[in-house]
């Protein structure tokens, strides 16, 4: 194996363990405890979701996973051989990257925008100094609803591919 496909393999492993793992442990422990303690976790989630750089680590290890994934394909599949396709082993590994490739396009065009908005109005609330409006507080919710829903639908997403992935070898 050359030494190309072994960096591409560990980033592509590297990647998917931390953007799973963000991801489930955010919208499956994190997010769920910030609802249960608000108000007084909205200091909390700005911090996190806004400074710390979270959004940032997990967009680059999604992209190194992402990109990483779909430059093994051509080789791992034999430059897309038809008897390998249609192998258990090759079926059920072009699923878990579908399935893979849907979850980072709804994370880019979804579940990052969405945060971006959400950050930028409770920048725009900090700076008017007093509590949200009546307009901010429905936008913030509705927000908060969406973000939560793409973000545990792609917790799903990825641990569903990394799954599919780590037994596809051995369907």
């Amino acid at each position: 194996m050359s030494i190309l496909l072994v960096v591409l393999r560990a980033l592509h492993i590297l990647g998917g363990i931390f953007w799973t793992g963000g991801a489930v442990l955010m919208f499956g422990f994190v997010v769920p405890s910030v609802k249960a303690t608000q108000p007084d976790s909205g200091r909390f989630m700005q911090q996190l979701a806004g400074k710390s750089g979270v959004s940032v680590w997990m967009t680059t290890a999604s992209l190194a996973c992402l990109l990483a994934g779909l430059a093994l394909f051509g080789p791992v599949s034999g430059r897309l051989d038809g008897d390998w396709m249609h192998s258990t082993h090759g079926i059920v590994l072009s699923i878990g990257a579908l399935i893979g490739v849907l979850a980072a396009l709804e994370g880019m065009f979804l579940t990052g925008p969405t945060a971006r908005k959400l950050g930028a109005l409770g920048r725009e609330v900090s700076a008017a100094g007093g509590p949200p409006n009546a307009g901010q507080m429905q936008q913030m919710a509705s927000l908060q609803g969406k973000l939560v829903s793409a973000g545990t639908r792609g917790a799903w997403l990825t641990s569903i591919a990394a799954l599919l992935m780590a037994i596809a070898r051995y369907a």
